[in-house]
């Protein structure tokens, strides 16, 4: 890749670079060079590189190319995976935003029953057709039947894994401006670098004008800065809305990188920005953590309940179902065991914690200790082995079934 193909523009700002391509999109363009004191870069810079070149659509590609080129890109692939797709967000603050699901493509309507009911809303994993309504809102199986049949033609939705989320009503600005779009909706975004947030603005920038007052903004900044902190990216911009209940929600999260400043003042924005990135205070996942390590962003089993694992895990036939079982309840137990910490010894809420960790663990070590029995009898742990509860002795059964360490978290082989 050549890296002048996707940019006009390089240079730096103090400790950091900028690649910059103009794209045309008013509130998406900042002119940094009458804003800032800018030096072009003419050769390789140590300072990481924050790209302002609108979408990425290869962003592995991007990275490499820097790295070639002996360069860093300040927001790592890892990172702008995690903020730029429902899929890879969507565990972090699913407590906070709509219940939704990922599809490979549209369902048949009856799958899609099993989980919904409509209206729904729909949309690609990465990004919507410009909001357009009748590809998002949809009321009834003939609308659905209709949608999948578009989908199929759509040059921005075709190449997307689906996302289906409850609808959840929200408090409508203006439903008559826009007709084809979905209605204009209390939604805000909000910029944060490195968990502190640097703007904020209306979502809406077009239709009638709308703001968000003092006496709403530290519920919402409350909201914001919990997601910002679970998603443990970078440069994130995050979306929320209020419902027509009255709760502030997460709508969508994006890569800041590609955001358009939409609502918020572009200056203010970026002078805190630029100024923030600056001195650099949180250490990337991908550099701190060894390759293949996996960091659960959350409860590993939801939705199943201490005795529905017990019912599990007395009807277990074969070996692959116990291992299954073992993964979950293992991965479980050290989920809740967190939460003693959260709270002071001796305190209601301190020995709650200890009495769930404590019932997990429980159930985690009967199944560890059928999984030994069977790893002996299949030659896959010595019999006279000093520490067979341990991840190392585990590993040999744990990998024939399909599952790896994940650096302290039993993860399916092929999650990398």
């Amino acid at each position: 890749m050549d890296i002048r193909t996707i940019s006009d523009d390089f240079f730096t700002i103090g400790n950091i670079a900028v690649l910059l391509r103009k794209t045309g999109n008013d509130v998406y363009d900042f002119d940094f060079r009458n804003n800032f004191e800018c030096r072009s870069v003419v050769s390789e810079v140590e300072a990481p590189v924050l790209l302002h070149i609108g979408a990425v659509e290869d962003y592995a590609g991007v990275e490499a190319t820097l790295e070639d080129m002996g360069m860093k890109l300040l927001v790592h692939e890892g990172e702008h995976l995690r903020c730029s797709t429902i899929e890879e967000w969507y565990p972090s603050l699913k407590d906070k935003t709509p219940f939704t699901k990922i599809y490979d493509e549209l369902p048949q309507v009856e799958e899609l029953l099993i989980d919904f009911s409509f209206p729904v809303f729909i949309k690609g994993n990465r990004q919507t057709n410009r909001h357009k309504k009748s590809q998002c809102i949809i009321e009834n199986i003939d609308q659905y039947n209709a949608l999948r049949k578009e989908w199929e033609r759509d040059s921005i939705l075709s190449w997307q894994k689906v996302a289906v989320r409850e609808y959840v009503p929200l408090q409508v600005i203006d439903a008559d401006s826009y007709p084809d779009m979905v209605p204009i909706s209390y939604e805000f975004r909000f910029f944060y670098f490195e968990g502190k947030c640097m703007a904020y603005g209306p979502y809406w920038y077009m239709g009638h004008q709308y703001s968000l007052p003092e006496s709403e903004l530290q519920k919402v900044l409350k909201l914001t800065d919990w997601a910002a902190q679970r998603l443990a990216v970078s440069f994130p911009a995050i979306d929320v809305a209020k419902t027509t209940s009255g709760e502030w929600i997460i709508i969508e999260v994006n890569d800041a990188q590609e955001s358009g400043f939409v609502g918020a003042n572009p200056l203010v924005l970026w002078n805190n920005t630029i100024e923030a990135m600056q001195e650099r205070t949180w250490i990337p996942v991908e550099d701190f953590f060894e390759e293949g390590t996996v960091i659960m962003a959350g409860d590993s089993l939801p939705e199943v309940s201490l005795e529905e694992m017990w019912d599990v895990a007395n009807n277990l036939k074969g070996t692959q179902e116990l291992v299954d079982a073992f993964a979950g309840a293992f991965n479980k137990f050290w989920w809740v065991e967190d939460d003693v910490y959260d709270f002071e010894e001796g305190t209601e809420e301190y020995e709650n914690a200890c009495a769930i960790t404590d019932a997990w663990a429980e159930l985690m070590d009967s199944l560890e200790e059928r999984l030994i029995q069977i790893a002996k009898a299949e030659g896959l742990m010595s019999e006279d082995e000093e520490h067979p509860h341990s991840i190392v002795a585990l590993s040999p059964i744990m990998e024939k079934y399909g599952y790896r360490d994940g650096r302290g978290w039993w993860v399916k082989a092929d999650n990398r």
